[in-house]
């Protein structure tokens, strides 16, 4: 609240004194998940944030034709044509199938030639475009999503599984229990949820949600994955016993935790792990000096040396199954690793272009969490969770969206009701697993579980 009167008396005190700059730290721009680098920075008049128009037409995939007095431009890509020009409160766009409208905006807020270059008020521009802005005060981030194209599966409902939405650690039943900062979220064969809550393991069977006293005591948890009625946990870093920081693979048992793999904090760390069918646990881990990513493959039921595969791309997470990862980018690409074969593809989405698309020719924004489960793979895709079946061969068919809604918003409440209309954060933490019974979802803001079903 402090923050977002701050930023409020700085809006004022720019409008009434004239001023066209920020005074404080420059907001973040993030579009479809991808965060600008912005050519020029941002502008404060009248009121109204403005962004040179060079910046937001590449991000949007807009070709920008001047006329000769560099005051109007014409703005084309695959969709419409937009015109603008300066001083002017009136858009027009006329889309793919003929289409011409015409929008009118507050005077006050109309494209402006700032130091001989364009701009143009950013949630205007982006409403015209046919986009979505939403803006996070406290973290100083204007979100935008544009051109979504998603196919929903037939309709499903989202509703609160556990927790009374305040923040603790209390047990009980599931709408007596509180939740601190739940994470990370696993759900076993046997219908047993595990959620690693701020640190700590938390256990859901029936209606029951309790406190689970795991030994070592200075082991945090941050990360929950399993296979079937096997959960293995990643540690946050932690003092060894022989005084060396490091983070630990554990496997649950009772409420001990049982050491599978430590790597020495110094040299790499954990970004994510998981447990393929064939017993084979990938680690995905990052250099700590050159930054590089690569994978250790360790083999659970035998005594086996680690097996490490390099890799080029910035991944964020995997998924295992059988002799195949699947591995996410930050590209916005999803790869497939055959272990055996030792190949990596590119099996959905295209490098390095990021927007919401379903079908055979998906496009993803910014994938963020990948899952396997039944012979399909999930996605929790910047604040919509997607989903496609895969072959036994490994191929990733259509794809279709389960859940959340392509907005701007940056930290909204989920809430009950239709699947389609759910806001999932962007900017928190945040989990999912599958069962049969439904998709359970991690709420850290709210405190709270949610499932789909």
């Amino acid at each position: 609240m402090k923050r977002l009167l701050k930023v409020g008396l700085l809006i004022f005190l720019l409008t009434i004194l004239g001023i066209t700059s920020f005074a404080a730290s420059q907001p973040k721009v993030i579009v479809n998940g991808e965060t600008l680098e912005l050519e020029e920075k941002l502008i404060m008049k009248d009121g109204s944030i403005y962004i040179y128009l060079g910046d937001i037409a590449k991000a949007l995939n807009f070709e920008i034709k001047w006329a000769a007095d560099k005051k109007a431009i014409n703005l084309k890509n695959e969709n419409m044509i937009i015109g603008i020009e300066a001083n002017n409160q009136w858009y027009s766009k006329k889309t793919k199938n003929g289409t011409m409208t015409t929008l009118k905006f507050d005077a006050n807020s109309v494209p402006r030639l700032i130091d001989g270059k364009l701009y143009v008020p950013i949630g205007n521009f982006t409403i015209v475009a046919g986009g979505k802005v939403g803006w996070d005060g406290e973290k100083n981030i204007y979100s935008i999503i544009h051109d979504a194209q998603l196919n929903y599966i037939q309709s499903s409902t989202v509703s609160v599984y556990a927790g009374m939405g305040k923040k603790g650690n209390q047990d009980g039943t599931l709408r007596q229990s509180q939740f601190k900062y739940a994470q990370s979220i696993y759900t076993t064969k046997d219908k047993t949820t595990y959620v690693a809550d701020s640190g700590i393991l938390r256990k859901i069977s029936g209606d029951a949600v309790e406190t689970l006293q795991m030994q070592p005591k200075n082991i945090k948890l941050a990360a929950l994955k399993g296979l079937d009625n096997e959960v293995y946990a990643l540690s946050t870093k932690y003092t060894s016993a022989k005084k060396e920081e490091q983070y630990g693979i554990f496997k649950i048992e009772g409420n001990n935790l049982k050491e599978i793999h430590t790597q020495n904090a110094k040299q790499a760390k954990i970004i994510d792990f998981d447990v393929a069918s064939t017993s084979t646990m990938c680690i995905l881990k990052e250099d700590i000096t050159t930054g590089e990513k690569y994978i250790e493959m360790i083999n659970l039921s035998k005594d086996t040396k680690p097996v490490k595969v390099e890799v080029k791309e910035a991944f964020t997470c995997l998924a295992a199954d059988g002799d195949r990862v699947y591995l996410s980018s930050k590209n916005g690409s999803i790869y497939y690793y055959d272990i055996k074969m030792k190949t990596m593809i590119v099996v959905a989405g295209k490098n390095n272009v990021h927007q919401f698309r379903d079908g055979e020719e998906e496009l993803f924004c910014q994938p963020r969490k990948l899952k396997y489960y039944k012979g399909s793979l999930y996605v929790l895709d910047y604040n919509v969770l997607r989903k496609a079946s895969v072959s036994a061969t490994g191929v990733v068919g259509s794809w279709q969206t389960i859940a959340g809604k392509a907005t701007g918003a940056v930290n909204p409440k989920m809430s009950s009701g239709a699947s389609e209309e759910l806001l999932l954060s962007t900017v928190n933490p945040m989990d999912f697993c599958m069962s049969d019974d439904g998709i359970l979802l991690t709420d850290a803001t709210q405190f709270k579980i949610m499932r789909i079903k």
